[in-house]
């Protein structure tokens, strides 16, 4: 059976991104951008800060899909965009972000999989898997969560997540289990 990585709690989300700040990780970067936009990992890696600085709409051709995802950015992604590159003084517009050390082109996905660990192993984050995909899955469980698992959030979360199908963002969020576990747990007698 395939492992399927699983959200982490928003608010472990918040004190992670809080803590790996404080410590100067310009990777929580990389998590608030994820979070706040449920991009795959992919694509966040080729936005540059001139995506994001430059624009009020963030656009993006998704490699997974070919899709084109129009994103409104937030004051909160800009203003945590806006502060990184403040801090970081060595970039070009148009970069991306996340320039591996040789400053040649993004760093590989494998390599911020390997930060994540490392900083949900410093930070105290449990999770059952750690990977850059927890982030998209949070972002999705934070939409299902503020609209009460509405079958009406279910359809926001399928189009935001471009999912060709409700059926796959039923399968994604494993949302055919909850519903069962919701039906035992309501029978009375």
């Amino acid at each position: 059976m395939k492992r399927t990585t699983k959200h982490i709690d928003w608010t472990e989300l918040q004190r992670l991104v809080k803590a790996m700040k404080e410590d100067g990780d310009r990777y929580h970067l990389l998590i608030v951008l994820q979070s706040l936009t449920g991009l795959r990992i992919g694509d966040v890696l080729r936005i540059t800060w001139r995506d994001i600085l430059s624009n009020t709409e963030l656009s993006v051709k998704e490699q997974k899909t070919g899709k084109i995802k129009r994103i409104a950015i937030s004051d909160a992604l800009r203003d945590a965009v806006q502060e990184e590159y403040d801090r970081f003084s060595y970039r070009i517009d148009s970069e991306p972000i996340f320039m591996n050390k040789r400053r040649t082109k993004a760093v590989s996905v494998s390599y911020v999989n390997r930060k994540l660990k490392s900083s949900f192993k410093k930070h105290n984050v449990e999770a059952e898997q750690v990977s850059s995909h927890v982030f998209r899955k949070t972002f999705s469980y934070k939409i299902l969560e503020d609209n009460n698992f509405s079958h009406e959030a279910i359809f926001k979360v399928s189009r935001l997540l471009n999912h060709a199908n409700i059926n796959t963002t039923m399968i994604y969020l494993n949302l055919h289990e909850r519903e069962a576990d919701n039906i035992y747990r309501g029978l009375k007698i």
